[in-house]
């Protein structure tokens, strides 16, 4: 008798937001994640998940304060990206922002940079991130 197949566990979304913040000279604002996270020492674009009851530009605004100490005005989406990990699913929707008050100080991170375009290509990033930065090469 064959076993019987079990149902599938449905895995939990979350809908998380990341700033792609560019300052006058053209450089773009990264962050290196704390070691002991998930992803740990990789580099990303800041942001995080949207919490019940905000939009994802609220989002942004919430999380940039707290990791970073920084205000950002958020422009429009840049790119949407859906990835799955092993056990949870997110839908990251990086939007254009630009800095309007602060200067950025790891709070919740390792390490900040001011990058080119071109310096993204050779940072260490996960695979959302990394597509992020493809959008915008």
């Amino acid at each position: 008798m064959a076993p019987t197949p079990q149902p599938r566990k449905v895995l939990p979304h979350y809908d998380v937001a990341a700033a792609v913040t560019v300052r006058e000279d053209g450089r773009i604002l990264v962050a290196q994640r704390r070691q002991g996270d998930m992803l740990g020492g990789l580099w990303e674009f800041p942001g995080g998940k949207r919490e019940a009851g905000e939009t994802l530009e609220e989002a942004l605004h919430r999380e940039l304060q707290e990791e970073m100490d920084i205000t950002v005005a958020v422009g429009a989406p840049l790119t949407t990206v859906y990835h799955a990990y092993a056990h949870f699913r997110i839908t990251l929707v990086a939007f254009w922002c630009r800095l309007v008050q602060g200067a950025p100080r790891c709070i919740e991170c390792d390490a900040f940079r001011w990058v080119t375009a071109d310096e993204l290509d050779a940072l260490p990033m996960a695979v959302t991130d990394r597509q992020i930065a493809r959008t915008i090469l």
